[in-house]
């Protein structure tokens, strides 16, 4: 290597090259002049983040924190909890429970036989009005809890007994048995009937528990009434049924255990990552005859590093006070970590190794060796860190708060890790080097040189071809053909969101889901509408438009029609002129239809003994109302009605877009549909758009990030148009792959452009830079690739 050689070369580069390089040599040689001083100063950065662990909390809940605070959800859940508010002084509830029983058939029968149902009452009489659990110094049943929605599945008791006492009839969706119409659809699934319409059988059966967590103490206890449920289900064994519980706290803890199973596949990863780069390093040092006692452990370090910059990157998080969400576990955030260090860690120890066998490195000393080191590639890894750094820091301005927590701590994941390159892995490069083979060997043996020349062979043959005339025609009819590909998957990709990837193999919670996916959806999706500013029943104009927005519910898709509506002035109507008594329902009497008239009002003369008579009295809880001098004024009113052929999460986001669009065209009654499940719907509604958002600002950073590193726009636009090419290709084939697009497969496309980056960075910078560094000024294009991939590969001059 000849010192004026490397002067002239040095000259040619550009000002911000040189600037750059000689920026890095400098730091090269701080570093490698005090290698000890620097590990601890690495060292010092762990210990710090470490004690964030003191404080480690896990936000466990997959609904909450993962919508923008402005989403619809958040309006419609503080729409509910201001409904059902305490009358007396407005106390607003905790937040909403929802948990559900299925019951099927062992033998696959009918589970609304004696026998079947008789068992589902059972476990429900049990873990109701039984079960004791105790929290602190208190005892409590669930019968204490519930409150208003203690009797929220009395009437399924209540004809189920009827039926038995008087062999009634049951029809379906909706049965009229003393005056009262049960909407028998929200409990039965997979009916038969007879030539009549009469059901004869059920294959399953649901049975729900709703209130609201008042206080965290209740939510404490909700969390331990409903795993003592699972466990007595679990332990309880049933000669007819089985039972299936499908419940947030028992999901989230089957999505923990199914987090935990991935365990062993990060641990066998990296072992796996270890061995390979065990053998690439001491291939390639026992390629340039500097293979020693020390290789071993530099390729331990390059994996390591960039597993203390995650670790490093969750301790800080928790520091300063946030939590660790359910992406940073199911996520490859650490593999992406990983993968980039191992790949700079690969850059470093190559350029290393290759300096060594110059023997003008034996006159220089181990801090100028490094800093020659870090001149030569630590701008391209300092471009990929960056580019990766600033493109998930910008990923943090994502109005969803989990995301953007994701997104910070794999941002400073990245940053550490380049810290953990400098700080750790170069300098243990300076204090290993006693052990290095002091031979210098610059003239390779005949087994290497045969190796080598093999290899610059096929890396040479390769170069000729890439600059080719029919490369070119083969590279843009195979990416014609991917593109095409990805494009068609791109537009057929699915937003939505299947828990069930999440759990483990031999979860119940997968039969749950299953249940509600496959049986329970199809057959009856209830809709709960709140109605914020009713209007004046009396006046025959203002009740006449508002049943306009009850029809427009019942006649919109999905709607299985008016038969499943359940309304206040429905059964008042009912109340008033009352069809046929149980006597009337056995002799087969049957129910006359309700005439409604053009100019029908309400007359709320007998409103309030309606409210006091059984079984209307539900209705306390359904509306909200005054009086002012005898005359009834509605103020608040629930509407519930029934839909049908929902088969996944994603079609329930779209049903619930399509309920707020049918409220929207009716703002004077201050509309607010309502669903357990609408925020997982407004997570599955802001996937896409999220995605596409989080991509292009990446994308643009990263070019931006590019330009002073490689100060050459046709070199930008190429590398960025290659990442984007991934990314549309990652996005695009999961289509094809039978993947959805949803919060978990959006992390892990976003963090392909991480990953991507890598290799599109790295060779538009080398092959910019030895557009300067070669001798000859009309040096060919294919030299420049050859010279490039010498300092990606291995190679021998």
């Amino acid at each position: 290597m000849d010192k004026r050689k490397n002067s002239a070369r040095f000259e040619k580069l550009s000002v911000c090259d040189r600037t750059v390089q000689r920026a890095f040599r400098c730091v090269g040689e701080y570093i490698g002049g005090w290698p000890k001083i620097s590990v601890l100063i690495a060292v010092v950065v762990l210990a710090v983040s470490l004690v964030g662990f003191r404080s480690f909390r896990m936000h466990e809940n997959l609904k909450s924190g993962y919508t923008d605070d402005t989403a619809p959800s958040i309006q419609e859940h503080k729409a509910v909890q201001w409904f059902f508010r305490n009358r007396t002084d407005n106390v607003l509830p905790g937040e909403p429970y929802y948990m559900a029983i299925f019951a099927r058939a062992k033998d696959g029968g009918s589970v609304m036989n004696a026998s079947h149902f008789n068992e589902v009452k059972d476990y429900y009489d049990y873990v109701v009005n039984q079960m004791n659990i105790t929290h602190g110094n208190e005892t409590y049943k669930y019968n204490q809890l519930c409150g208003i929605f203690c009797n929220f599945n009395s009437a399924l008791w209540k004809l189920m007994a009827a039926r038995k006492s008087y062999n009634i009839e049951l029809q379906y969706p909706v049965t009229h048995v003393m005056g009262l119409a049960v909407n028998v659809g929200r409990y039965f699934f997979d009916i038969s009937t007879d030539e009549n319409g009469d059901m004869t059988g059920a294959a399953t059966i649901a049975v729900y528990f709703h209130l609201f967590q008042n206080s965290s103490v209740y939510q404490e206890v909700l969390k331990k009434w409903e795993m003592a449920a699972y466990r007595y289900m679990k332990s309880t064994n049933y000669t007819y049924i089985d039972l299936t519980l499908h419940g947030a706290n028992v999901l989230n803890a089957e999505v923990m255990r199914g987090g935990k199973t991935v365990g062993p596949l990060y641990v066998i990863g990296l072992a796996l990552t270890l061995v390979f780069v065990m053998i690439c390093m001491i291939l390639t040092a026992w390629m340039h005859k500097q293979l020693d006692c020390s290789k071993p452990l530099v390729a331990l370090l390059a994996v390591v590093c960039p597993i203390l910059a995650a670790v490093t990157s969750i301790g800080f998080i928790l520091l300063i006070g946030f939590h660790v969400n359910m992406l940073m576990i199911i996520s490859p955030f650490l593999v992406l970590a990983i993968g980039i260090g191992v790949d700079d860690a690969f850059l470093l120890v190559n350029s290393w190794i290759r300096l060594s066998c110059f023997a003008e490195m034996q006159t220089r000393s181990k801090a100028e060796r490094l800093g020659l080191v870090l001149g030569e590639v630590g701008p391209s890894i300092t471009v990929t860190s960056l580019t990766n750094f600033f493109g998930f820091a910008l990923g943090c301005v994502a109005p969803v708060p989990e995301i953007r927590l994701f997104c910070a701590t794999v941002a400073l994941a990245m940053l550490l890790d380049l810290f953990y390159q400098l700080m750790l892995f170069t300098p243990s490069l300076v204090l290993l080097s006693r052990c290095e083979n002091k031979v210098i060997h610059r003239n390779a043996t005949p087994e290497t040189r045969r190796i080598a020349d093999i290899l610059n062979y096929i890396l040479g043959r390769y170069c000729h071809f890439i600059v080719s005339w029919y490369s070119k025609i083969v590279a843009l009819i195979l990416i014609a053909l991917y593109l095409a590909g990805a494009i068609v998957g791109i537009r057929e990709m699915e937003v939505g969101m299947d828990g069930r990837s999440l759990l483990p193999p031999d979860s119940q919670s997968k039969t749950g889901l299953d249940i509600m996916i496959q049986t329970v959806g199809p057959t009856y999706q209830g809709l709960l509408l709140i109605v914020k500013n009713p209007p004046d029943f009396t006046d025959a104009v203002q009740y006449r438009e508002f049943k306009k927005v009850v029809e427009a519910f019942e006649t919109a898709p999905r709607s299985i029609g008016n038969e499943t509506t359940q309304t206040w002035m429905k059964d008042y109507k009912r109340f008033l002129n009352p069809g046929p008594d149980l006597f009337d329902v056995m002799m087969g009497v049957t129910v006359p239809p309700m005439v409604e008239s053009e100019n029908e009002t309400i007359d709320f003369s007998d409103f309030k003994i309606f409210l006091g008579t059984d079984p209307y009295t539900a209705w306390k809880n359904g509306i909200r109302y005054h009086e002012i001098n005898g005359t009834v004024y509605i103020d608040e009113m629930l509407v519930m009605t029934g839909y049908c052929n929902v088969t996944s999460l994603g079609d329930k986001a779209r049903l619930l877009e399509q309920w707020r669009e049918t409220a929207n065209r009716f703002p004077q009654y201050g509309l607010r549909p309502w669903d357990p499940d609408s925020q997982i719907s407004d997570v599955i509604l802001n996937v896409q758009p999220v995605t596409e958002r989080t991509i292009l600002i990446t994308l643009v950073t990263m070019a931006v990030i590019f330009i002073p590193f490689i100060p050459n726009m046709v070199t930008v636009i190429c590398a960025t148009a290659s990442v984007a090419s991934v990314c549309a290709g990652v996005v695009g084939y999961l289509h094809w792959w039978g993947a959805v697009l949803d919060p978990v497969t959006m992390v892990s496309v976003i963090m392909t452009v991480g990953l991507s980056v890598d290799y599109a960075a790295h060779f538009g910078y080398h092959y910019h830079r030895t557009s300067m560094l070669d001798e000859t000024p009309c040096s060919s294009k294919t030299q420049r690739l050859f010279a490039s991939f010498q300092v990606r590969f291995i190679a021998f001059e």
